[in-house]
């Protein structure tokens, strides 16, 4: 582990050493080493009892005795501190462990830090950045410790330096980062959180309008006119509601838009093609993110390295981008003070209409400072549209490579101005207003992308490289199309200034033929890439992976789910498939499938449900078939070491241990596809021969690499992009359907506005529901919460209903004795149990528990129904 410098300061966690200072061993010689006159009975030894002869060795023995009894002692104090941080966790009434951020500033820092692997950080920068600081934190050794004595699962914090801020221990059960209180009502909030709507039924209602259609809302308004009373509710047209929503425009930087003049050449001549693409300020937006009273609070801006002691040693942990390895080198980069501001972008075409005619093109940024169940959400501070890219039709270039080239150029002249209000002051930096927890405060922050979030063709137009069919078709590294399959093989990672070397190259050549054969080589096309304007945002290193379309729909969905389909049909088992699918049980947040083999669909959540039932499903066909047709047998062994590979590629904190498992799984995977595609060529049956050599078969390689670049997967999941597409399409539906573009950005715009209002209503109406709510009688008992409850029986006519059910025979002596043991060990006064009794049967259980997994409070669900 590397070592990481500790705090001079005491720690301020209670110490789980001994109160009494034990005697030191000078002090123990002095107690044991009397002299001895000759005839004088020996004490026995104070200690264990024992009884000597003779005085040799007595003091030996003392000495002995008197370090086993120090030993023993902090070992107990040990278990005793062990053991209330294990009851504290599980009934942790606190919820210590949600965490979510902390900041630097503040006193409730907790965040976590990263390593920066040596060297320099590419940069995409026009102009090289200063190197970056490669110096690490080291593992404290036990002199660094000072007074600090770790316990099993003790959290140990690391800050950067630029904070100076000292590294920080905590129990497990007392470890956060969250901005746990409730924010103040902000002053603006407090008259009127509705502004600029008189009522919260007048703001419901306008809100609801902005999915219907003209029609649809007049209709609505003559009947919400005939029922409201007592309410503010002033609308009488649909002409009110949008005079409402444009004096509520304020509240959100508008929609731009900008014609993009493109020139192409061509044997015939120079062209120029005309595009309009849409934009949105993307620094206004992130400047009320950190001015908003009630997301500020949750901003992280510091780098953290956070690690988890296992008894031995403190073990690394990923989950946050701030706390992974490629924050903390852009941090080290930056002058004392200056905070990183990170984006994530997507961007990707979705399919508005029903039968795919009509497209969109949007891309959507996310805050990466802040915590992932704010920015993955629904609310304002999570993903939002800043951009809706052109769409190039196929036929106005002729030739895929041609019509390929124009969308990246087309796409990067776009993006250039999307990302052209942090272009600049990502260079210079800026001061941005913070409303931190304690009281507002002035910061100079450096804007960058830190993660491109995309499936395989987009990042194949995003670094402008060739794609699927290009002679190196990874966008991250130079391994060639004809070794994909390979897991053996480390290939030189693709940078930004060899891409730039290439050009120059490429763009001197004596001749036309000379420049494509060069370009073509390293799999890339002669246009300028627009994130270099932005610093430190290097192109290559913010691509990330992809679990959606790579692992749920790619390897999962559109190969080893097909291929394990074919493989069922051949042996006419669909029908036995199908039957095992129905009789699994049904689990919460698990699909249960009628039948599996006979539909079609593009949901990856769909596709991820089914490979977690699949093995149970199939396994006894697998075996009847082992001799007769072992091509199942075998495929079901790649499609077991994929579930093991998507199940740690799925974990939501990573540490280096299970890193390594992934690696490990991974590999595994990869020589299991080698071994079934050398079984399927020598099979002995008509199935189709398929190659596994593709790129989503390479991509899972650099998977490990990037959690530890930029934190676990469902950072840059695609996932949360693609279903709030769900949501452009709906609104899609209340549009005229001529013109759409326009129409579907200003809508968008309004939901924004009034997801905004609603964040600040909902918290204002619950600030004053804490004020007068008064405790109500509840069937929750620590941990464990009870619901749907019968009415009461007694315990009579509850063991004559289910007298033939052999589960509960003895019932009534099994309840006494129950409840005795209880009243016994509470030291409460004996329950007499009678046919008389009454009983509240729940068919619903809740259980707060403390997840192993990611270490935060989780929630199980059990019900029971008559069936």
């Amino acid at each position: 582990m590397p070592r990481v410098p500790t705090s001079s300061q005491p720690s301020s966690r209670p110490s789980s050493r001994p109160t009494s200072r034990p005697p030191s061993r000078s002090a123990s010689r002095a107690a044991t080493n009397v002299p001895m006159h000759r005839g004088a009975t020996i004490p026995p030894c104070r200690h264990c009892g024992k009884v000597f002869s003779a005085p040799n060795g007595v003091a030996r023995h003392m000495r002995s005795c008197t370090k086993r009894l120090e030993e023993e002692e902090q070992q107990a104090q040990h278990d005793i501190a062990r053991e209330s941080a294990s009851i504290t966790a599980q009934f942790g009434a606190v919820l210590a462990v949600t965490r979510t951020t902390s900041n630097s500033t503040s006193n409730v820092s907790g965040s976590r830090l990263t390593q920066h692997e040596g060297g320099h950080l590419p940069t995409a920068s026009p102009v090289p950045p200063p190197p970056i600081n490669t110096d690490r934190p080291d593992d404290p050794g036990p002199a660094e410790l000072g007074s600090h004595s770790p316990c099993l699962d003790d959290i140990r914090v690391v800050h950067h330096p630029h904070t100076g801020i000292p590294t920080r221990y905590a129990p497990l059960h007392e470890f956060t980062r969250d901005y746990m209180g409730m924010p103040p009502v902000p002053e603006e909030d407090a008259q009127t959180p509705y502004a600029p709507f008189l009522s919260c039924e007048e703001f419901d209602f306008a809100r609801l309008t902005i999915l219907m259609t003209q029609d649809q809302m007049d209709i609505m308004l003559d009947v919400i006119r005939g029922v409201m009373q007592g309410h503010p509710f002033t609308f009488q047209t649909r002409t009110d509601i949008d005079k409402k929503w444009k004096k509520a425009e304020y509240k959100h930087a508008p929609w731009m838009s900008s014609s993009l003049s493109v020139p192409w050449k061509e044997r015939s001549g120079e062209k120029k093609f005309k595009f309009e693409v849409y934009y949105k300020d993307l620094w206004a937006w992130a400047e009320n993110i950190v001015a908003d009273p009630l997301l500020a609070p949750h901003l992280t801006w510091d780098a953290e390295q956070l690690s988890k002691y296992n008894g031995e040693e403190y073990i690394r942990f990923y989950d946050e981008p701030w706390t992974a390895d490629r924050w903390w080198a852009i941090q080290s980069t930056l002058d004392i003070g200056e905070k990183p501001l990170c984006f994530s972008i997507y961007a990707d075409k979705t399919k508005l209409s029903t039968f795919g005619h009509i497209k969109g093109y949007p891309v959507v940024a996310r805050c990466l400072n802040l915590p992932v169940h704010i920015r993955n959400g629904k609310g304002p501070g999570g993903g939002r549209l800043i951009g809706w890219l052109p769409i190039v039709p196929t036929d106005l270039v002729t030739g895929p490579t041609h019509q390929a080239q124009l969308k990246r150029l087309v796409w990067h002249l776009a993006f250039e101005k999307i990302i052209a209000s942090i272009a600049e002051r990502s260079h210079t930096g800026e001061r941005m207003m913070w409303r931190s927890p304690n009281a507002p405060q002035s910061i100079k922050v450096r804007p960058t992308i830190l993660i491109l979030s995309a499936d395989y063709e987009e990042q194949a137009i995003m670094s402008l490289t060739r794609g699927v069919n290009g002679l190196q078709p990874c966008p991250k590294c130079h391994v060639s199309r004809d070794d994909l399959m390979e897991y053996d093989e480390v290939y030189a990672a693709r940078s930004y200034a060899e891409t730039q070397s290439v050009l120059a190259k490429a763009r001197s050549a004596r001749t036309v033929k000379d420049r494509d054969a060069l370009l073509t080589e390293c799999g890339i096309y002669n246009i300028d890439n627009a994130l270099a304007q932005v610093f430190l945002s290097d192109l290559y290193d913010s691509l990330s992976f992809d679990p959606l379309h790579t692992l749920d729909l790619g390897l999962w969905g559109y190969h080893l789910w097909e291929e394990l389909k074919t493989v069922i049909k051949e042996i006419t088992q669909t029908q036995v498939v199908n039957e095992h699918c129905d009789t699994m049980p049904v689990w919460r947040n698990l699909t249960h499938w009628k039948q599996i083999m006979n539909i079609d669909f593009s949901d990856g959540t769909k596709f991820d449900d089914i490979s977690r039932i699949i093995l149970f499903v199939t396994q006894d066909i697998a075996l009847a078939y082992a001799e007769k047709f072992p091509r199942l047998y075998e495929l079901l062994k790649c499609i077991r070491a994929y579930i093991n590979m998507k199940r740690y590629a799925a974990l939501e904190v990573h540490t280096t241990e299970t890193l390594d498992a992934l690696e490990a799984t991974i590999n595994k995977y990869a020589r299991m596809i080698q071994q079934y595609q050398a079984f399927a060529e020598n099979a002995n049956d008509d199935i189709l021969f398929k190659s596994w050599n593709f790129p989503k078969q390479h991509l899972i390689h650099h998977l490990v690499d990037d959690i530890k670049a930029k934190g676990v997967t469902r950072n840059s999941n695609t996932k949360p992009g693609e279903e709030g597409n769900s949501r452009l399409k709906k609104i899609y539906r209340t549009t005229h359907f001529k013109n759409t573009d326009e129409q579907i950005l200003k809508k968008d715009h309004l939901s924004l506005i009034a997801d905004s209002i609603d964040m600040h209503a909902t918290h204002y109406e619950a600030s004053k529901a804490e004020v007068s709510q008064t405790k109500q009688p509840t069937t929750e008992f620590e941990h464990i919460y009870l619901g749907a409850a019968l009415p009461p029986c007694t315990l009579e006519e509850l063991q004559a209903r289910f007298a033939s059910d052999p589960q509960l025979r003895g019932f009534k002596s099994q309840l006494a004795e129950r409840i005795n043991t209880y009243t016994r060990i509470h030291n409460k006064p004996a329950f007499s149990l009678t046919d008389a009794t009454l009983i509240t049967e729940f068919r619903y259980t809740k259980a707060n528990y403390t997840s192993i997994i990611d270490w935060r409070i989780a929630t199980d669900y059990l019900r029971c129904t008559p069936e």
